[in-house]
């Protein structure tokens, strides 16, 4: 079966995010545990999500780790 690039890309992104599990996502997508699990692990995104990534503001967490793998205090 051939899976659109928009439909990888959502796999990905969902992925990505970790709110929800591989289960989840598959139900969400309609897909089976098996076509997602090739979806994300032999198929590649396109990497639009990551522009998106890159506008929002960090959470609380991210600032917490930012700050903690900062080389100014390695």
């Amino acid at each position: 079966m051939k899976h659109s690039q928009k439909l990888i890309d959502q796999a990905h992104d969902l992925a990505f995010r970790g709110e929800l599990s591989n289960k989840a996502i598959a139900k969400k997508l309609k897909l089976t545990a098996n076509q997602l699990h090739y979806i994300l692990y032999a198929k590649e995104d396109s990497g639009y999500w990551i522009e998106d990534v890159k506008e929002k503001e960090p959470t609380i967490t991210e600032s917490f780790l930012d700050f903690f793998i900062s080389e100014d205090f390695k």
